[in-house]
């Protein structure tokens, strides 16, 4: 088992796949973290005109900004903000904290319910697919045996996220801490805001959890198909289409238990926004994933029992 892992790793290596993958997930990141500096920007503005407005209108700006805010929905287009310096300098804070340092990290794990199913769905898919694709699976049938095969490609794609994750993430900071040099160089933003964050550890292990997850969802999806093509269609119709048209699976909606279960990990003050971050917590959405974890175990295990490698 460890030879082939060993054997699959270096193939991966060598034909570049990490490093394309790599690539893909820190643009990916990368843009998230710009996305946020243009927050900032939207955000100032917002708030220079509401400072300009209240002196206009002769209104002392530390009072105004001391008195609470309140936003009443008037229907379902148009709301009515009641003090919207205060609101919008909270706006203005949330998001300067977003692009912070202290930040930076946690928003790039907030961007996995957004950027996972393309990067780590995609690249279960290709694990799955491309020894079919290529015609190399008979080839590698000859050497090991189908329950070596199954799982030893499993967990190098399970090994491969994890590095992928890792390296990109670190490549994304530095970009991100780029970005908030050039911010502070561009504008002396008057703020001292620190908003309080959860456990960065539970954090980390969901991002890595979501990342494995999305990895053998492709991969099953893939093993399914034995098509790519029809594969990376499926796990964005999935991951993109069905919740944009709000296609409700109940207790068995895979978005909507990550999205409850993330609302319940990240903080959220950036540019990624969770709608569960206002409902409460339920352990159906652990069920859920558990639930679709141990089916794609035994999917993959059984393909691998019956299907013939010299089909």
């Amino acid at each position: 088992m460890i030879r082939f892992i060993k054997m699959e790793l270096r193939h991966a290596m060598k034909s570049k796949i990490v490093v394309k993958f790599i690539i893909v997930a820190t643009v990916l990141f990368s843009m998230i973290l710009l996305m946020n500096f243009a927050a900032v920007n939207s955000t100032h503005s917002d708030f220079q005109r509401q400072v300009k407005f209240a002196k206009e209108n002769g209104e002392d700006i530390n009072v105004e900004l001391k008195k609470e805010y309140k936003v009443t929905e008037q229907s379902s287009n148009s709301t009515h903000i009641e003090n919207p310096l205060s609101f919008y300098k909270e706006l203005l804070d949330k998001s300067i904290f977003a692009s912070s340092n202290e930040y930076r990290l946690t928003q790039i794990f907030e961007s996995s319910i957004v950027l996972f199913p393309i990067v780590f769905g995609v690249l279960g898919i290709f694990n799955a697919t491309y020894d079919y694709r290529f015609k190399t699976i008979k080839l590698k049938a000859v050497n090991v045996n189908r329950k070596t095969l199954a799982t030893g490609k499993r967990l190098t794609s399970w090994l491969i996220s994890i590095v992928i994750l890792v390296v990109s993430i670190s490549l994304a900071w530095l970009v991100g801490w780029a970005i908030n040099s050039y911010l502070q160089q561009l504008h002396t933003f008057n703020t001292t805001v620190s908003l309080p964050l959860r456990d960065m550890g539970l954090k980390v292990a969901w991002t890595v959890f979501l990342a494995i997850f999305y990895c053998e969802l492709g991969y099953t999806i893939g093993y399914i198909t034995k098509n790519s093509s029809i594969s990376i269609i499926a796990i964005f119709i999935v991951s993109y289409i069905m919740p944009m048209l709000n296609f409700n699976l109940g207790y068995f909606d895979i978005n909507k238990a990550i999205l409850a279960i993330s609302a319940q990990v990240f903080d959220y003050y950036g540019v990624i926004q969770n709608e569960f971050i206002i409902h409460p917590f339920s352990f159906y959405s652990i069920a859920t994933l558990v639930f679709y974890a141990l089916l794609m175990v035994i999917v993959n295990k059984t393909i691998a029992s019956n299907r013939s490698n010299f089909e």
